[in-house]
């Protein structure tokens, strides 16, 4: 075992080259040997990183790293077709004499660096002589294996391995199927997010959507799939349930929206005093009986002033010229957002399956919100234009397309949560994607899935302040709203990211005792890195 000073000289030199940010927080964590304690005593913990860091797979990397690069830059390697890491798990594969230089390298540098190759769980897959390697190996001379869940092998094997799966797959949904009754949308999470896909199953699905959208022949079909492919469009559906957020469907709310989303059947579930209604759920989504349309309009204005004081953006909603004027361009006003000008957004939700844009629609993705973009501004722009504002109409259609000037909205707004809430930017976008795309599906319980007494009132994310400009700096009839008082009590805006690991199995480097070398000891004072 070798001793921790060199590596822990190493892994700061690493910390310090690669990420100095977090010198301060790795040096309080590993700078000291704290006791880990047992019934039968206690010992010190000196190598490897502790158990439940979450940076620990980042700095175990680190360390790895230098092994990679030796093995990249060496001659002898460069017959090497594949190196791939999955943290400890690697694979090796090329000319014998490629592998086993690769082996040696790391048996050479690995044990300065605590890195160790353990052999009995290693593999070796060849068709011709493999003496030359001494290492204590499961050895083969047949190629049946996986990479990081993707069988390489002959049609049985690779036949034999799916059928496997989808044993286990079985047993997985009917352990699911209690869940399902009682909550199905944490179920389909559960489904998503446990079980695991595989390219080979990507691909597929790919392939067989292309092929839906190109020979289904209802233009409805082609116009509701064309929407439902857009970057962003199915985010409602992966989004964490969650009650306190705002992202929780009721059983029923959520078992219709799936069906119309795939364009299933959804009979019975709603009726419509004007009109008899499609069996798909169309109408349910675009009729103005009852007030449904108006109800979701509010929820998207609300959400996206709410994510708009998030961002320290001075905001106010419904916002027009006062006075007698009774128009209101401005669903949302946010103060100073284009070169000082306040921007007016417009929001509307349009439907790709309405008889006038549906042959548009069904040949091109984003017909409908395109075309409700151009009407929002003729419009609203000359009286935005009297106004002094910038007129930008945040076009969405029902299935989850935004049009392109609501896409550039919220990407710039994504990129002011971020840096206001020090989340990453790509979290912050499928948060903001997700929380609007859940309301699209949602109607009351008079049309498609859902009703306002289960989720009339969202939670807002935390408005913090300072606002760009103040409301003494604008006339009286655009004066916005005083910002509230941030308290403890302040909901916070969460970014969830949530990561699956998955254990592959290994080829020739299998899972290597890996005592994880500890810097060396040094008194550090416990402050951690902003």
């Amino acid at each position: 075992m070798p001793s921790t000073s060199s590596p822990g000289r190493l892994f700061s030199q690493n910390v310090l080259c690669f990420f100095p940010e977090l010198l301060p927080w790795a040096s309080w964590c590993y700078g000291s040997q704290p006791y880990l304690w047992h019934p039968l005593g206690h010992l010190t913990s000196e190598s490897g990183v502790q158990q439940g860091d979450p940076l620990g797979p980042l700095f175990f990397s680190l360390v790895l790293h230098k092994v990679i690069a030796a093995i990249d830059a060496d001659d002898d390697c460069l017959r090497l077709i594949l190196q791939a890491w999955y943290l400890d798990d690697g694979v090796l594969a090329g000319s014998k004499h490629a592998v086993l230089r690769a082996l040696s390298i790391i048996e050479d540098l690995g044990p300065s660096l605590g890195i160790f190759i353990n052999s009995s769980e290693c593999e070796l897959f060849s068709h011709s002589d493999i003496s030359m390697f001494h290492h204590v190996m499961k050895a083969s001379h047949v190629p049946h294996l996986d990479i990081l869940g993707t069988p390489i092998g002959d049609y049985l094997y690779c036949t034999g391995f799916f059928a496997a799966k989808r044993v286990e797959f079985t047993k997985l949904l009917s352990k699911l199927e209690d869940v399902s009754v009682i909550d199905p949308q944490v179920a389909f999470n559960m489904l998503r997010l446990c079980s695991g896909f595989y390219n080979h199953h990507l691909m597929n699905a790919v392939n067989l959507f292309n092929s839906l959208v190109s020979s289904s022949a209802s233009s409805a079909n082609k116009a509701r799939l064309l929407s439902e492919s857009a970057s962003h469009a199915a985010a409602w559906l992966s989004v964490v349930p969650s009650i306190e957020l705002g992202l929780h469907l009721e059983p029923n709310e959520y078992q219709v929206a799936v069906r119309w989303w795939l364009g299933l059947d959804t009979s019975g579930t709603a009726f419509c005093p004007g009109v008899g209604l499609d069996p798909l759920g169309h109408h349910c989504v675009t009729c103005r009986h009852g007030g449904d349309v108006v109800w979701r309009h509010n929820l998207l204005r609300e959400a996206i002033a709410s994510l708009c004081r998030t961002a320290h953006l001075s905001t106010a909603v419904e916002k027009g010229g006062g006075g007698h004027d009774h128009t209101r361009p401005a669903d949302v006003l946010i103060a100073e957002w284009d070169r000082g000008k306040h921007a007016a957004l417009d929001i509307t939700v349009a439907s790709p399956l309405c008889p006038a844009i549906l042959p548009e629609a069904s040949h091109h993705s984003g017909a409908a919100a395109n075309g409700a973009e151009l009407r929002k501004l003729n419009a609203n722009s000359t009286k935005c234009t009297e106004l002094g504002w910038t007129c930008i109409p945040m076009a969405v259609e029902t299935f989850g397309h935004w049009g392109r000037e609501a896409q550039s909205v919220l990407s710039r707004l994504a990129s002011h949560l971020s840096i206001s809430l020090s989340q990453p930017r790509a979290a912050v976008v499928a948060d903001i994607y997700g929380r609007l795309n859940i309301i699209l599906p949602s109607t009351p319980e008079s049309s498609l899935p859902t009703s306002p007494q289960s989720r009339s009132l969202r939670p807002q994310y935390s408005q913090s302040s300072p606002f760009l400009s103040s409301p003494s700096s604008l006339p009286n009839s655009q004066q916005l709203p005083t910002p509230p008082v941030v308290t403890d009590q302040t909901t916070a805006f969460v970014s969830r990211i949530v990561r699956i690991t998955r254990e592959p199995t290994d080829l020739v480097i299998h899972n290597f005792t890996t005592p994880f070398p500890t810097p060396a000891s040094h008194t550090a004072p416990p402050t951690i890195c902003n």
